[in-house]
């Protein structure tokens, strides 16, 4: 039986999977992720599973500011993973919308 990728536990097993079907916006290896990106990883991956509520909704917008702030602990080079992993928590075009509210490059 397949495993169920799509829980914020398994996120280095989904961007593996994703990385090996040619599906991310990134090629920087997965070997540059550090221990401290893969804690914050972690973290930022069960936070995007809490933006699935509406907008305006406070849990989405207290997940939001939690990842704008823990994205600069990590390597320049290793957040676009970050981004990738909004698709395993919400859906791929998902990522055009959110992304920029984190990354600095939109303000919410």
């Amino acid at each position: 039986m397949a495993r169920d990728l799509n829980g914020p536990e398994h996120w280095l097993a989904w961007l593996r999977s994703c990385a090996k079907a040619g599906r991310l916006d990134t090629t920087v290896p997965l070997g540059a992720i550090t221990g401290t990106d893969a804690r914050i990883l972690r973290v930022i991956a069960g936070l995007w599973s809490l933006c699935g509520y509406h907008d305006d909704d406070p849990l989405h917008v207290a997940s939001l500011a939690a990842i704008r702030s823990l994205l600069p602990s990590m390597q320049p080079s290793t957040r676009p993973f970050a981004r990738e992993l909004i698709a395993q928590a919400l859906d791929w075009h998902d990522r055009d919308r959110l992304w920029p509210l984190v990354s600095g490059e939109r303000s919410i």
